[in-house]
């Protein structure tokens, strides 16, 4: 399983060793703008940033404090 964790905050490095401690890989885009389309459903979602197009399973959006 794979997460990715979008928006730039400090907890994200936090939230991607806990993560990473359950077995689940994550990884972080702090630059949303990145993202040039975003589909899918919980458990199979499809985000085509300008670098490819990349599958997760889940998403996080994180806020600055």
């Amino acid at each position: 399983m794979n997460v990715l964790i979008l928006g730039k905050n400090e907890i994200n490095r936090a939230v991607a060793e806990n993560l990473a401690e359950e077995g689940i890989e994550a990884v972080i885009m702090e630059d949303a703008s990145e993202i040039v389309k975003f589909k899918g459903e919980p458990g199979a979602f499809t985000v085509t940033a300008r670098t490819g197009e990349f599958s997760f399973a889940s998403v996080i959006i994180t806020e600055p404090p």
